[in-house]
């Protein structure tokens, strides 16, 4: 999954003239903003368990278990 442009919400609520279009826009960028903080955790996390798991199995052939 790719992330969300963070760029286009902020000009979204830059551009925003009513206190509902900001308020709208602004809860936009926080919701991008938080979606791109789980998906870059979760692409962090992937690579992660990947690592952990080739040194679990570099550990089993060395030790034979």
């Amino acid at each position: 999954m790719g992330f969300f442009s963070v760029k286009d919400k902020f000009d979204d609520l830059r551009h925003s003239y009513t206190p509902g279009d900001k308020l709208l826009n602004g809860a936009k960028l926080l919701g991008a903003v938080v979606a791109n903080t789980a998906i870059g955790a979760g692409k962090v996390g992937k690579v992660v368990a990947e690592e952990y798991v080739k040194a679990g199995d570099k550990y089993r052939e060395k030790h034979g278990k």
